[in-house]
C-alpha cells in the first residue's frame, strides 16, 4: 500500500489520502513475478476481471458494448475472460484504462503527490494555466516530470476544479509550489506529500487521481455523470504527462504512454492476453 507524508514548510489544506484502495489481496497461485523475482501482488482496484474469471470482483465491470463478445485467453494459465475496446470514452471500459494508466504512473516511481487548488473550471483554462506552472517551475530552476489528472469538485456548482500530480525529478517545498501556482492564476492552497513506493517488489496501481472514473455497479449502461464530468473536465482524456515521466522498471525513460502501460501490465503479471479461438 501507497503511503505519504505531508511536507513540512509551506502552504497546507485540507488532508488528502492518495492511496486507491484500503486492502491488498494476493495474486492467484498462478500470478507472475514482479520486481527482484518477488511474488507479484495487486490491490483490491487491480483485480477488475483481467486477472481471474472467477473473482467476485469482475461483476461489479459492465461488459464492453462493442467487444464483450470477443473473448481473451491467458496463455499461461488459460484462464478466460471478455474483450474490451479500450476507449476511455466507453462506460465499460474507462475504469479499465484508468486502472492501466495508474499501473502505468506506478512504474514510474513517482516520489511526490502535489495538489493544485482552484485550477479554473474549463479544460482551455485549466490547460493554460498548467502550462505557465510548468515555465515557472522551470525557470526556478525546479525541473519536474509529472503525470496529472484534474479532479472535478464533488459540487456541480463549485467555479473551481482542482489537479494532482504525481511527480518525480526536483524536490519542490510547498513555498515553491504555491508561488509557482500563484503565478500562474491558480490558488495559493496546495499539498505536497512524499510518495513511499511498495519494498516488496510490487507496482502499485496509482488511480487516485481517477477515481471517479470506477462505475458505481456492474449494470451501467452509459457514462455516469462524475465520470463525464472528468472526461470533460481533462479535455477527453484520462491523464496529462510531461516529456520524460514515464519510465521502465529500470528507471529507464519511456517515449511513449502505450509502452509504459504494456510495461507496467507485464510487471503486474497482467500481460499475454491473445484472442481465444
Amino acid at each position: 500500500m501507497i503511503s505519504t507524508s505531508p511536507a513540512t514548510s509551506g502552504f497546507a489544506c485540507a488532508a488528502l489520502s492518495p492511496v486507491a484502495a484500503p486492502h491488498d489481496i494476493p495474486f492467484p497461485p498462478t500470478g507472475e513475478t514482479a520486481l527482484m523475482g518477488r511474488p507479484a501482488r495487486a490491490t483490491v482496484l487491480d483485480l477488475y476481471g483481467e486477472s481471474q474469471t472467477t473473482t467476485p470482483v469482475r461483476d461489479r465491470w459492465p461488459v464492453c458494448p462493442v467487444s464483450g463478445d470477443f473473448l481473451m485467453r491467458h496463455l499461461r494459465t488459460g484462464e478466460v475472460t471478455r474483450g474490451r475496446c479500450l476507449d476511455s470514452s466507453c462506460y465499460a471500459c474507462v475504469w479499465p484504462v484508468a486502472l492501466r494508466v495508474g499501473g502505468a504512473i506506478g512504474l514510474a516511481r513517482p516520489d511526490r503527490l502535489i495538489t493544485l487548488t482552484h485550477v479554473g473550471r474549463t479544460w482551455a483554462t485549466i490547460q493554460s494555466r498548467m502550462t505557465y506552472f510548468r515555465r515557472v517551475l522551470t525557470r526556478r530552476d525546479l525541473p519536474l516530470e509529472y503525470a496529472w489528472h484534474v479532479e472535478p469538485d464533488p459540487d456541480p456548482a463549485s467555479p473551481e476544479h482542482h489537479v494532482h500530480l504525481w511527480s518525480h525529478g526536483a524536490d519542490p517545498s510547498r513555498g515553491d509550489i504555491a508561488a509557482a501556482a500563484i503565478a500562474a492564476s491558480m490558488g495559493p492552497v496546495c499539498d505536497v506529500r512524499s510518495v513511499e513506493v511498495p519494498t516488496d517488489g510490487r507496482i502499485p496501481t496509482l488511480a487516485y487521481g481517477m477515481k471517479t472514473c470506477e462505475p458505481p455497479h456492474g449494470l451501467m449502461s452509459q457514462l455516469w455523470p462524475e465520470a463525464e464530468r472528468y472526461l470533460a473536465a481533462n479535455g477527453g482524456r484520462l491523464v496529462h504527462p510531461t516529456r520524460g515521466f514515464w519510465r521502465d522498471l529500470l528507471g529507464h525513460p519511456v517515449n511513449r504512454m502505450r509502452e509504459a502501460i504494456r510495461l507496467a501490465r507485464q510487471a503486474q503479471g497482467f500481460g499475454n492476453w491473445v484472442p481465444a479461438t
